[in-house]
């Protein structure tokens, strides 16, 4: 039985609905976002007792771990906020998972690397520049630490159309071009960023659930890889634009003619450093043998049930 920790997040309800498509049994759970479902629970996971015996119940073999702060405000201004959320609660869970023989699958981040040089391998120098990507780094090293049967899967910004404009990492950077107060925009150009549309991730997700489990094995046993402890990155090998860019694109799709675009083609930073560029790359796979969806599809996607008038005027007016 897999268990999807954060099944109301971005990556949890993608991951979900690919179980439900599968018929892949699973179990998820939320916090303050309730699912009225059977099979989702609210879970406590900064309660050691209560999770294991929940594990224990429901005879969990495999953790998909997708619980996290990411809004760079937060991380930055709220260190204590941050520390609960990306370590401790990874710390509890992987530990337990151990105990139990569970599996453990850990989602991180591109944001250990600093994008100083390219192209970064699972093994390649951590440095990361602001408190988003120190989380995630320690919270790597907790599940190293912790566990001998873990998965832990970097990936880039990640975006999907089953979210609001404010939890969508690529949408949320054309917010400003919805506001009609604002004739002109400048945008960074300098920095680039390699979106990952999540249902193309959460097909590698359920492959390094566990290779052996009967539920899933018909479906993925040409493409499993092996259960061995491992770090892998998982990115879309065709996608790279820089905010300016995107920007752009998003202004094609809502058909916003009032504002301009500008490049910013220095660097600059807002209220955390952002690496240059932290190109993935990984030689244990060939991540080209998977299918990735063309990102102006998945951006119109992302865009098509956005009332622009109504938008624009919910949030600025």
């Amino acid at each position: 039985m897999i268990l999807v920790c954060g099944a109301s997040g971005l990556v949890g309800k993608e991951l979900c609905n690919l179980l439900d498509e599968k018929n892949i049994d699973y179990i998820g759970t939320y916090n303050n976002n309730k699912i009225d479902k059977p099979n989702y629970f609210k879970i406590d996971f900064s309660n050691p007792d209560n999770l294991e015996t929940f594990l224990i119940e429901k005879n969990i073999t495999c953790c998909v771990f997708s619980i996290v702060e990411r809004l760079t405000d937060v991380c930055e201004n709220d260190w204590n906020k941050t520390k609960q959320t990306n370590i401790e609660l990874v710390h509890i869970t992987s530990f337990i998972c151990n105990k139990l023989n569970i599996r453990f699958v850990h989602i991180s981040t591109d944001y250990v690397f600093d994008g100083s040089r390219q192209p970064n391998y699972p093994d390649s120098p951590k440095n990361p520049l602001q408190n988003y990507g120190v989380s995630k780094l320690i919270s790597e090293y907790r599940v190293q630490k912790n566990c001998s049967n873990y998965c832990i899967i970097r990936t880039p910004v990640l975006y999907s159309e089953n979210s609001k404009i404010h939890d969508n990492a690529v949408t949320l950077i054309g917010k400003n071009l919805m506001d009609l107060r604002k004739t002109s925009l400048k945008e960074d150009n300098y920095c680039l960023r390699r979106p990952l549309f999540i249902k193309d991730l959460v097909v590698f997700i359920i492959e390094k659930c566990s290779s052996d489990n009967p539920d899933m094995f018909h479906f993925y046993k040409e493409k499993c890889l092996s259960d061995d402890p491992d770090i892998f990155h998982f990115y879309n090998p065709y996608n790279k634009y820089s905010k300016y860019e995107m920007c752009n694109k998003i202004q094609s799709i809502i058909q916003n003619k009032y504002t301009n675009i500008e490049p910013n083609n220095t660097k600059s930073y807002g209220i955390a450093a952002r690496p240059y560029d932290t190109d993935l790359c990984d030689n244990k796979y060939d991540i080209k043998k998977y299918r990735f969806t063309d990102f102006d599809k998945t951006l119109d996607l992302c865009l098509i049930n956005i009332n622009y008038q109504m938008l624009t005027k919910t949030l600025f007016l």
